[in-house]
């Protein structure tokens, strides 16, 4: 059962369980004008395939694990000679007051890696590099304050699979980009970073 959130989060810095030879990023992080950092999707699914993508991304060809609660997620384990690495990324539902006063659901993301493999921490902090970078551009970002836990609406973490199926063509994924510009629920600078992504693809 997931904590539906009485207490503000600082708990969230200890998730993670990180072991020796491990390392860690959690997104929650002190907001300049004051408050927590946390990312807003237009859904629960939106959040978790971009926690998935951006990990999959990094650590291509690998089994993916989908990890319950209390926090869920993914992880992906991979071998390198008698060492060996494990890489998580969380997706956790948080919700807190903007600016404004107003009650906002968001999320944040918690990654962490452990194992023997100096390949598999050097790759991990590479991860955690680029996973801040999304983070930076995706536009999502919102300073809340008196942060708590959130509740998942979904009964569990999406499948990989899932992801897949939802998944349309460049042009259709064009299409629906352009539409969302529009319609004004995209910034500028996501409709040109998500625009590059998918042409990345070709």
């Amino acid at each position: 059962m997931v904590d539906s959130g009485t207490r503000v989060l600082p708990v969230l810095l200890l998730l993670g369980g990180l072991a020796a030879c491990s390392s860690g990023f959690y997104s929650l992080q002190e907001a300049d004008e004051g408050g927590k950092i946390a990312y807003v999707f237009p859904g629960e699914r939106e959040a978790f395939e971009f926690a998935y993508d951006h990990l999959d991304r990094s650590f291509p060809n690998r089994g993916t694990i989908i990890l319950g609660t209390p926090w869920r997620g993914y992880q992906k384990n991979f071998h390198f000679g008698m060492d060996s690495y494990s890489q998580i990324i969380r997706v956790v539902p948080v919700r807190g007051i903007d600016h404004d006063g107003r009650s906002v659901d968001a999320f944040s993301f918690e990654i962490s890696g452990s194992g023997g493999s100096r390949i598999g921490r050097n790759r991990n902090l590479q991860f955690v590099r680029d996973f801040q970078a999304a983070l930076k551009a995706s536009g999502r970002a919102v300073a809340l304050r008196d942060v708590q836990h959130g509740e998942y609406r979904l009964a569990e973490a999406p499948s990989p699979q899932a992801f897949s199926r939802l998944g349309m063509d460049l042009d259709s994924r064009l299409d629906a980009l352009e539409r969302l510009r529009k319609q004004g629920r995209i910034t500028p600078e996501e409709y040109r970073s998500q625009r590059q992504r998918i042409l990345d693809e070709l």
